[in-house]
């Protein structure tokens, strides 16, 4: 789960800090409030392809970077593969160049984006307006049960033997 989220020199947004509550987070608010900067800025840490069109003018770079709690994933295993440190909570990092580079951060150790976008797809699922089609896929909403209830290794024991 995002425990924080920090994002500087992104869009609008000079600096910005927000903390996140344990639990199911909605993100809502009137046009023009910043609900699609917010989510832009997040899609860097999912390790989505930067628009370096969303740098703003204070500086030459853009920051984003989210604090989270990975200790019920099971990861452990992903972090020895990608040769990273384990902690349970993870400091995940992207930054973005105007001269056209990006750079991504796990534990302060740098990654390519396909390793970001790897961690990432385990851990964080956003949903827009359009993207109904999926909350409505039977699968996805007994895998979503699983997560949401802390049962995802009795899953996985199911699965192996049957």
């Amino acid at each position: 789960m995002i425990q924080s989220l920090r994002i500087a020199n992104f869009a609008l947004i000079e600096e910005a800090h927000i903390q996140f509550e344990s639990g199911f987070t909605v993100i809502t608010g009137e046009t023009g409030s910043g609900k699609s900067i917010l989510l832009n800025a997040l899609q860097l840490i999912l390790g989505e392809r930067a628009n370096f069109q969303v740098i703003g003018a204070a500086k030459d770079k853009s920051v984003v970077e989210a604090e989270i709690n990975i200790a019920n994933f099971d990861l452990k295993s992903f972090f020895e593969e990608n040769e990273l440190d384990y902690f349970e909570t993870a400091i995940v990092r992207r930054e973005i160049y105007k001269q056209g580079r990006s750079r991504a951060f796990i534990n302060d150790v740098p990654v390519q984006l396909a390793v970001l976008r790897q961690f990432a797809t385990r851990l964080i699922h956003i949903h827009s307006q359009y993207n109904t089609l999926e909350l409505k896929d039977k699968e996805y909403q007994l895998r979503l049960l699983d997560v949401l209830s802390g049962n995802v290794k009795e899953r996985e024991s199911y699965n192996t033997c049957y």
